[in-house]
């Protein structure tokens, strides 16, 4: 179905958990993107590319939310953003509704066969709050959207003190359903940190552009996982480090009347997409 018509399908089946949106759309079509309305403020999706060291493909995008106020158009920081749930159930409905959003705009970036692996980070709350099936209830979204959970690669911060059991059956659940893990992890020594990642095997390590030495990326390698340096730097200059991939900066944005020309085309055939948001 035309992409218009599925934003006004989900519209119609899933409910607003939050206090003042409750005659507001979840989602509204605006200049050929799909945005996303929460608390008085417009949610909309950055791509930046992520590109293998010594390739010219690229290997995928990281999805990054993009926060406005509906009233006066001022920016707002993600952090101010999550924070404003008032509960359990607000919060996972928020996260939720974030990547959803991110999903829904990854059909009009570029060509299909351009856009390669799509990260999407999962906020550590919402890995806590819920207790069981992890990935189940979002699961539908990325599928009516033509992305397979083996496309996609959930992205997590681990928190001080973090309940280890619950992250290890969590990340289990994920990948049973076809996800990619990907660890947003800060070098260091900590020998309980370790075996956490050890035990949860990420296919993903991702570092932050400062911290990046031989021997992060020999630990992150002998995990099993892939190396992702964050920052607009050269992907030569990772390159004798054995960094095996590199984040940048979105680059310039597509002509809109293209993509006001893809949002009208086909999103998907399917209609059965359930009740994801809801907690």
């Amino acid at each position: 179905m035309p992409l218009t018509d599925f934003v006004r399908y989900l519209n119609a089946q899933h409910p607003v958990f939050f206090a003042g949106d409750a005659h507001a759309p979840a989602f509204v079509m605006r200049g050929g993107e799909v945005m996303a309305q929460y608390a008085g403020l417009r949610l909309g999706s950055r791509f930046d590319v992520v590109t293998p060291v010594g390739e010219a493909a690229d290997w995928g995008h990281a999805a990054a939310v993009t926060v406005r106020r509906i009233d006066d158009d001022a920016p707002v920081d993600e952090e101010t953003l999550f924070a404003l749930p008032q509960t359990r159930q607000e919060f996972v409905y928020l996260d939720r509704l974030v990547r959803a959003l991110h999903a829904l705009n990854y059909l009009t970036y570029q060509n299909w066969r351009q856009r390669g692996t799509l990260l999407l980070k999962v906020h550590p709350r919402h890995v806590a709050s819920v207790a069981g099936d992890h990935g189940l209830a979002f699961e539908s979204i990325p599928r009516s959207c033509g992305l397979l959970p083996t496309q996609i690669a959930l992205v997590f911060d681990i928190p001080p003190g973090a309940d280890a059991g619950h992250l290890v059956r969590a990340f289990d659940n994920y990948r049973e359903r076809g996800y990619l893990i990907a660890i947003k992890d800060a070098p260091g020594d900590d020998p309980a940190r370790q075996a956490l990642l050890a035990r949860i095997a990420p296919e993903l390590l991702i570092l932050p552009a400062g911290g990046v030495t031989p021997a992060a990326v020999d630990a992150a390698h002998l995990l099993g996982a892939r190396v992702l340096v964050i920052g607009n730097v050269s992907a030569a200059d990772f390159g004798r480090l054995g960094v095996d991939l590199v984040q940048s900066a979105p680059r310039a944005a597509a002509d809109p009347k293209r993509a006001k020309k893809r949002a009208a085309g086909r999103a998907s055939t399917r209609h059965d997409a359930p009740a994801l948001l809801a907690a």
